[in-house]
């Protein structure tokens, strides 16, 4: 694909987002969205009870700043790379 296609596609992506309205989208697909945000709420939360989880959060500790954002499991504030990084890495934990 050439640079100046995927600019204007994401150009045309872009827009039709910004004209997107909430009640435009179909019901189905906002209770697959709401699923599917319980679902990852979930797995975050699981994830951070499990081992790995635990000494994933422990080793990260050493390093993490205070930042605009909230580690669901914990309520401690940190930057959005970390929060990012650190819901992911929960969100993709075994669970024991």
């Amino acid at each position: 694909m050439k640079q100046g296609n995927l600019k204007a596609q994401f150009e045309i992506a872009t827009e039709w987002a910004i004209a997107l309205r909430y009640e435009d989208i179909p019901q189905r697909v906002l209770a697959v969205a709401r699923l599917q945000i319980a679902n990852i709420l979930a797995a975050i939360l699981a994830g951070s009870q499990s081992r790995a989880g635990v000494r994933t959060k422990a080793s990260f500790e050493r390093t993490l700043a205070l930042g605009p954002c909230t580690l669901i499991p914990h309520g401690d504030r940190c930057p959005i790379f970390d929060a990012v990084y650190l819901h992911a890495v929960y969100a993709t934990m075994p669970w024991n």
